[in-house]
């Protein structure tokens, strides 16, 4: 059966992280695409229950409902690049049948440069679905680990912290990506933040020794000096690469 299913209403990544602070770049999800062959994999799905007496309850049900939760699960998705790591958002869409007691929140997930170790590409191949009637992967996935959130499931399965399915640049995303953790963004601001909380308590401790706060502080305040200035010139070599 033919899909000709568009995700209607759907934000640009542009326009949905318009205003966002620290923005570097966005990225687009083939939307198209995917929900084509997640529609045909639940159409599968739902046809090889044909033997069963539950078919009668499972077609209405995916052609009145699962193919719109289908579209607007993945139409409400985005990813973009800011100064603080890789933003993912799924926005409010609807689920189950539709109703508003059952729509589903929205939900952000940020990881920091740093703390990623490995942020590769994962080429389509085989198939999913019943083996009755299996469809042919055509999606692209990038896979984002990080060393405590990336493991095992227990049965044999890789768990990734992040999966992006179907983005229209893979390569492009990758290679941002990594550029960024070489260079270091994010990671001289958070050092920062925690230098500059710290320096009132270091002072305080050596109010004991009035000659030694008085030659504490301004070793303490040139050193923060020092990583404000490489913060500053890590935001600028991102923003002249972004250019």
């Amino acid at each position: 059966m033919a899909h000709n299913i568009s995700p209607e209403g759907s934000k640009s990544a542009q326009d949905f992280f318009h205003g966002t602070e620290g923005l570097i770049a966005t990225y687009e999800f083939n939307y198209q695409e995917i929900i084509e062959f997640k529609t045909k994999v639940a159409e599968s799905e739902t046809l090889s229950l044909f033997p069963c007496s539950c078919i009668f309850c499972c077609i209405p049900f995916h052609y009145c409902f699962e193919e719109e939760n289908i579209r607007d699960d993945i139409s409400s998705q985005y990813v973009c690049l800011t100064q603080d790591g890789i933003k993912y958002v799924k926005d409010r869409h609807k689920t189950g049948c539709r109703y508003d007691h059952e729509d589903a929140g929205k939900t952000t997930k940020t990881i920091p440069y740093d703390k990623i170790t490995d942020c590769d590409i994962e080429e389509p191949a085989g198939a999913e679905g019943p083996c009755c009637c299996m469809v042919d992967r055509v999606l692209t996935t990038v896979n984002i680990d990080t060393a405590s959130g990336s493991r095992g499931d227990g049965e044999g399965n890789e768990k990734h912290e992040l999966s992006l399915v179907g983005l229209k640049d893979p390569e492009a995303f990758k290679a941002k990506v990594w550029q960024l953790k070489r260079e270091g963004v994010g990671f001289a601001a958070q050092h920062i933040g925690s230098a500059v909380t710290q320096v009132p308590s270091m002072i305080r401790s050596a109010d004991g020794d009035a000659g030694a706060s008085n030659e504490l502080a301004p070793l303490l305040w040139e050193q923060n000096k020092l990583l404000g200035d490489t913060n500053r010139l890590l935001q600028e070599i991102a923003k002249n690469t972004k250019k």
